[in-house]
């Protein structure tokens, strides 16, 4: 498959029709889960996104609130071979991230203006 250089790869299929594919497209413009508690949002469709995502080759930044949560992500990437790509900042460990001194680091001097 031509994972992140085609928008119109289809990362899911939902029928035999290809206007319903999900393409990389549409997962570049957002998604959004709605349901009530435990409706199975985590188990059900975000459990589908975030293998489709590790096995297209994705990166991102996951934020857990559940307490499990951490253990089913290593769980996902191990499942699609992204288990030595998974980096885990938890206050715990030696992994640190400090945005403030990447952003200075990596914004091109001088600063450009801004009009507020």
């Amino acid at each position: 498959m031509d994972y992140l250089h085609n928008p119109d790869t289809a990362l899911l299929r939902f029928s035999k029709n290809s206007k319903d594919d999900w393409l990389i497209d549409d997962a570049f413009k957002g998604t959004c889960i709605f349901g009530s508690t435990g409706s199975g949002k985590s188990s059900g469709s975000g459990h589908a996104l975030a293998k489709t995502f590790l096995q297209a080759g994705f990166g991102g930044l996951v934020l857990c609130a559940k307490p499990n949560e951490a253990d089913t992500w290593r769980n996902y990437c191990k499942e699609t071979g992204q288990e030595n790509s998974l980096i885990v900042m938890n206050g715990k460990g030696g992994k640190r991230f400090n945005f403030l001194d990447y952003e200075l680091a990596t914004t091109p001097r001088p600063l450009p203006l801004t009009h507020l």
